[in-house]
């Protein structure tokens, strides 16, 4: 999978989400997927669909600042999606963003990785009408 670089040094991503309702920390764990079977298709840019070992899910915790509640779980996803933006504007800064599904929680998490493989962006969008919930920056 050398084509996608230092893409699989990407392990784990742990950030706030402040609104006005809540403050969750949040944290999203990729398993190594160095070796793992994709296909590859893309107008724009390549997209990937990167299968995903069923011992080796995708891990995600919600921790509620406020009330101190914890939810974790491993997501049950047989696959996860590496896509490169649309826009040719936001490729130049962001090459690709792992699209990670949570169901359980309606949430589709867009991680935007910079030139150098690093995540530096983070959207969440409900999953059922597409609407952004949140954009921030990482760094």
């Amino acid at each position: 999978m050398d084509v996608l670089g230092n893409l699989t040094n990407v392990k784990s991503i742990k950030f706030i989400w402040n609104s006005s309702l809540h403050s969750t920390e949040i944290t999203i764990n990729i398993p190594d997927f160095s070796n793992s079977k994709y296909q590859v298709s893309g107008d724009w840019g390549p997209m990937y669909k990167i299968d995903i070992e069923p011992t080796h899910p995708i891990n995600i915790s919600y921790f509620d600042i406020i009330s101190k509640n914890t939810d974790h779980y491993n997501l049950d996803e047989k696959s996860f999606e590496l896509n490169s933006p649309m826009l040719a504007e936001e490729r130049d800064v962001f090459p690709f963003y792992f699209k990670v599904l949570d169901k359980n929680k309606n949430l589709s998490f867009h991680l935007f990785t910079n030139k150098k493989s690093e995540v530096e962006r983070i959207d969440i969008f409900r999953t059922d009408d597409n609407v952004k919930l949140y954009s921030s920056s990482v760094k």
